[in-house]
């Protein structure tokens, strides 16, 4: 699960956890109540319940504003002064005392990313929300100088927290990826992240060349999809949406990706709240806290045939189909639990139902999936 380190287009307002000027020791730094009253209950409410427990990452969308050459949380701008220098060893330092805070709070981090979404406010001078530029050979060399290390010294190193550069879609996964390699900050670095934004909806394509070069060149990393919304809109009881995420789940699983990460854990009835603008997105769950209820949509239920059949250190495991996904509109994703039992989850975008033929070790199965259905099996 993601939880933001301070605000994010989709918090109530703007806010930092230090947005005293100036202050390079980061002596006023303090978390919110953001945190206090929302993020740290919930998480411990959550793990309270939980029978498996479940990791943490923490992702930044911006530093305090004064870090910022432009002074704002939004809109197009890099850390102050030069690549490596003051400023960016306080945001350093800024992600340590992040996990310090946390961390006395009794929570504790299996992950963080750099930072969310490091191109959009280069492609957009006017970004509405919470950004930071970095650029691929800056990033690296951020992650080499100054986070890698900081983390390191805190006692947050690679043994310990998984650090995953880029974090955007996944256009220019492989720039970052190879700028991170040859500025020597590999040694810090556990994963890569992306966002499923400018995937293909529904049908093969893009990504799934994209990741499959990713493992090629890079095996010793793990792939990590950290974000996905409807950007359409709210879409509230779509099913058309539901199906998205299942193709999505089971195509970049398919292509070497070991986990999948929704937004949000739960929208209002706007898709919101977000600071930024009064129009969100659409997301698995709405509440209307006028009415005390919520609305789990279609999204939901396709990410529960992946989260409760599939654990933690679930294993993929290779399949063949007679006829081609492409040509089917049928989906397949084969894997085997810590358990030793066998999940096959299956997808059919058809608009007729399809008859499943399952040869497992010379047994037969043989089971009819409904139009636009999604079935998961377990043996």
């Amino acid at each position: 699960a993601r939880v933001p380190i301070a605000g994010t287009d989709y918090s109530s307002r703007p806010y930092s956890y230090d947005d005293v000027d100036g202050d390079l020791q980061l002596k006023h730094f303090a978390l919110q109540k953001e945190d206090l009253e929302l993020k740290i209950p919930y998480i411990k409410r959550a793990q309270s319940v939980s029978p498996n427990g479940f990791r943490l990452f923490g992702s930044p969308w911006a530093p305090p504003a004064w870090m910022k050459d432009n002074h704002k949380f939004n809109e197009s701008g890099a850390l102050r002064g030069p690549i490596g220098g003051q400023y960016y060893d306080t945001f350093a330092n800024y992600f340590v005392k992040f996990l310090d805070a946390y961390k006395s709070a009794g929570i504790e981090f299996w992950g963080l990313t750099v930072e969310n979404e490091p191109i959009q406010g280069m492609m957009n001078k006017k970004h509405p929300f919470n950004c930071l530029n970095i650029s691929p050979s800056a990033e690296a060399d951020f992650v080499r100088t100054n986070l890698g290390p900081a983390l390191k010294r805190a006692g947050y190193g690679s043994d310990k927290l998984n650090l995953m550069i880029y974090d955007d879609s996944a256009a220019q996964i492989e720039d970052y990826a190879n700028a991170t390699v040859a500025s020597g900050a590999a040694q810090y670095v556990s994963g890569i992240a992306y966002h499923w934004y400018g995937n293909d909806k529904l049908k093969h394509g893009f990504p799934d060349q994209v990741l499959d070069d990713m493992h090629r060149l890079y095996p010793q990393w793990f792939v990590l999809n950290t974000e996905a919304c409807h950007l359409d809109g709210l879409g509230i009881g779509s099913w058309e949406y539901g199906m998205r995420y299942a193709f999505d789940i089971i195509r970049v699983l398919n292509h070497w990706v070991n986990g999948w990460v929704e937004w949000n854990l739960a929208v209002d009835m706007t898709g919101g709240p977000r600071w930024p603008e009064k129009q969100g997105y659409g997301h698995a769950i709405n509440v209307d806290p006028v009415r005390g209820e919520a609305y789990k949509n279609p999204s939901f239920y396709s990410l529960g045939h992946f989260s409760k059949f599939l654990p933690k250190d679930s294993l993929r495991i290779r399949h063949r189909v007679t006829v081609s996904d492409d040509d089917s509109g049928v989906s397949v994703l084969t894997a085997k639990r810590p358990d030793n039992q066998i999940v096959l989850v299956v997808l059919n975008t058809n608009s007729e139902e399809r008859v499943l033929n399952v040869n497992t070790s010379g047994q037969w199965l043989s089971h009819t999936i409904p139009a636009y259905g999604l079935q998961t099996y377990i043996w």
